[in-house]
């Protein structure tokens, strides 16, 4: 989580672009918790490399031992079949489906709390938007209703000018 920020708008007034107040996190139960950490035990390299390393045992044993009578090694789980291995596989899937389910369920839920904090973000910053904008048009309208008469001020003092040169002159020697 990143705290929000408030930014002043451009017409110094202190105006808040996002919510200063962090997003809550869901509630989560104590088996949700529990489920979340377990899935991110399993869910990490760490884990798959131990179930290589222990495929890789499990297989190379009971291949050797079926197949290489002169080592004397009873196979637990005989090759090519590998029930067991089978059995152990499907019952580490079955517990881990429900609880990925579970951590995606809460995934959304916090994805769907994030895409309504950046929804009301975006609302208030096209509403601080349109206030700029409508400023600068009134701005722009002002600057707008200044030009014809500061170029008949222009004119004024031009024409001031070209009546009296020689005032001019010497004021300006002044």
């Amino acid at each position: 989580m990143r705290p929000n920020v408030t930014e002043p708008t451009m017409s110094g007034q202190s105006s808040a672009n996002v919510s200063p107040i962090l997003l809550p996190e869901p509630k989560l139960s104590r088996l949700d918790r529990i489920g979340i950490a377990l899935i991110e035990k399993f869910g990490s390299m760490g884990f798959v490399l131990i179930v290589l390393v222990w495929t890789i045992l499990w297989c190379g044993y009971n291949i050797l031992a079926s197949e290489v009578k002169s080592l004397h090694w009873k196979a637990f789980d005989p090759f090519p079949a590998f029930v067991a291995y089978l059995l152990v596989c499907v019952m580490i899937q079955m517990f881990l489906l429900p609880l990925i389910l579970v951590k995606q369920n809460l995934q959304a839920k916090h994805d769907d709390a994030h895409a309504e904090f950046d929804f009301q973000t975006n609302l208030k910053a096209e509403k601080n938007i349109c206030k700029v904008l409508e400023q600068l048009d009134r701005r722009n309208k002002a600057l707008l209703e200044l030009v014809p008469q500061q170029s008949h001020n222009v004119d004024k003092l031009a024409s001031a000018t070209e009546e009296n040169p020689q005032r001019n002159r010497s004021q300006s020697s002044v």
